[in-house]
Order: C-alpha cells, then sequence, then structure tokens
C-alpha cells in the first residue's frame, strides 16, 4: 500500500493529527451492512432465527440467537473465509413465544 503525504500535518504516516488536542486519529474499519428478517421461537424451536442476504455472496444465511438483542452485531460467513459483516435485524416476526 503506498504512503501518502498527509496534507495537515506534512508527514509521511498517513494518519491525520487533531489539531485542538494533539492526538492522533484511529481510523475504524467498516464492514457491509446486511440487513436481516428474525422469527421468534415457536412450539418446537428454543432460539430466534435469523436470516440474512450475504452482502458477498448474495445468498441467504442462517444464524440463531438465543435473545433477540443479539441476533445483530458482527458476523462471519461462511462463503467468504476472513471476511466480516455487520447484522441490522430490519424485520421481526413474531408469534406465540414458547415458555
Amino acid at each position: 500500500m503506498p504512503q501518502t503525504r498527509n496534507r495537515r500535518t506534512g508527514d509521511d504516516s498517513g494518519t491525520a493529527v487533531n489539531n485542538m488536542v494533539g492526538e492522533t486519529a484511529v481510523s475504524v474499519p467498516r464492514f457491509p451492512v446486511a440487513y436481516a428478517s428474525a422469527w421468534a421461537p415457536s412450539a418446537r424451536r428454543t432460539r430466534w432465527v435469523v436470516v440474512t442476504r450475504c452482502p458477498f455472496c448474495g445468498a441467504g444465511h442462517v444464524s440463531y440467537a438465543h435473545e433477540i438483542e443479539r441476533a445483530g452485531g458482527l458476523r462471519r460467513p461462511g462463503c467468504r473465509p476472513g471476511a466480516r459483516y455487520w447484522v441490522a435485524v430490519a424485520r421481526t416476526y413474531t408469534g406465540e413465544v414458547a415458555e
């Protein structure tokens, strides 16, 4: 990866410096977002079923969660080793929750 000269500081480190505080800014990795549908537990199922459309291969990936709060977040797809994507639950389908 070629080094670029920073316009604000004039150095070749590739990082920006906040002049007000004097601290170096750290870049945050960005992950592609996959919007998911989540189905509530039913009579025979005890976990939430989460289905996402993979941003890498376009296929649907199925995952499970014990609680709806843990259904979203960072995931690793099985189709591309080393890749990661962010899951955002867009639709929730509820029914009779098994007790």
